[in-house]
């Protein structure tokens, strides 16, 4: 992970990710301290951190696909979390969220959608066959989507009308594709 992580951190991770109850945990813990005094002082000093970093090992989490950063966020993204990617152009925001889409179609056989602003979908699709990703393959399985939003609109009352009516497309693939 590029950082250490304290004793009872470690343990607590250990036990997590063998799905071990709370008291196979507890004693993991235990475990990795020379006397109870340390491990309560440890646990008085984290106890915040402590429940939340039991929420974060006991959250039901998706694989994305991509070795490294399932790795580093232990096991993937969380469950039914919406995840903003952000960043100046060419920092590989699309390449990202194609490799999550892709593998959730190729690996999991998991639907996905790609709503872009900007970019032409061809040219995405184009832009991705240079990874060796079959696009065209998932989309023809319903598996896949890439949507252009269609914005033209000049004046904040049109705008408004066509965010809502893009909305509703973009519901109906979600709907229609099954996507989680």
């Amino acid at each position: 992970l590029g950082f250490q992580l304290p004793r009872w951190q470690k343990a607590f991770r250990l036990a997590c990710s063998a799905k071990k109850n709370a008291l196979s945990v507890f004693k993991a813990l235990v475990s990795t301290f020379r006397s109870p005094f340390c491990l309560k002082k440890a646990l008085f000093k984290y106890l915040n951190s402590v429940f939340v970093l039991g929420e974060f090992f006991l959250m039901q989490r998706v694989l994305t696909g991509i070795d490294g950063l399932d790795k580093i966020t232990l096991g993937g993204i969380p469950k039914g979390a919406s995840i903003l990617l952000s960043g100046a152009s060419g920092t590989g925001k699309t390449i990202l969220a194609m490799q999550f889409l892709y593998n959730g179609a190729f690996r999991y056989n998991e639907a996905g959608l790609y709503v872009t602003f900007e970019a032409n979908p061809k040219a995405i699709s184009w832009d991705m066959e240079s990874f060796g990703w079959d696009l065209k393959k998932m989309q023809d399985k319903n598996l896949l989507k890439i949507y252009k939003l269609n914005l033209t609109a000049t004046r904040p009352e049109q705008l408004e009308q066509q965010v809502e009516a893009e909305l509703r497309i973009i519901s109906r693939m979600v709907k229609e594709l099954n996507i989680k």
